[in-house]
This record gives structure tokens, C-alpha cells and sequence, in this order.
């Protein structure tokens, strides 16, 4: 129960959305990784070795296994 502990993960996966697990994760957005991974692939193939920098920013997706921590009296 997240009153007692809170507990999280990483790469939200389409299990982590389940009604019965609702686990809290941090989001990178695997598909436009994925995409530019692919892109950075194909211009490599060309013969195009420019160096190539990109980030995605994380996000957290909040869901039943988190909570505030409690208050202090």
C-alpha cells in the first residue's frame, strides 16, 4: 500500500497501466527514441557520420503505488 511505502519504475510499460498492478513510472518516450535511433541508422548507412546528439525528457506518470509521504505532527 503506498501509504506504508511507495514504490516506482522505469520505461512505463503497457504493464505498468494495467488496472491491477497501476505501478508509477518514469516515461522517456520510447517511441521517439526509437524513431530517431532509426533516423541516426539510415544517415549512418548513407554515409553520413556526423556527430548527432538528442534528448528526450523524462516524464512521471503517477499512478496507485505512490503517495505523499505522510505528515509530520
Amino acid at each position: 500500500m503506498p501509504e506504508d511505502i511507495s514504490i516506482s519504475g522505469y520505461d512505463n510499460t503497457l504493464l505498468a497501466a494495467l488496472p491491477n498492478i497501476n505501478l508509477t513510472s518514469v516515461d522517456q518516450d520510447g517511441f521517439s527514441m526509437g524513431r530517431m535511433a532509426g533516423r541516426l541508422l539510415l544517415e549512418r548507412i548513407e554515409g553520413r557520420t556526423s556527430a548527432a546528439r538528442f534528448s528526450v525528457a523524462p516524464k512521471l506518470v503517477a499512478r496507485r503505488s505512490t503517495a505523499p509521504p505522510p505528515s509530520v505532527a
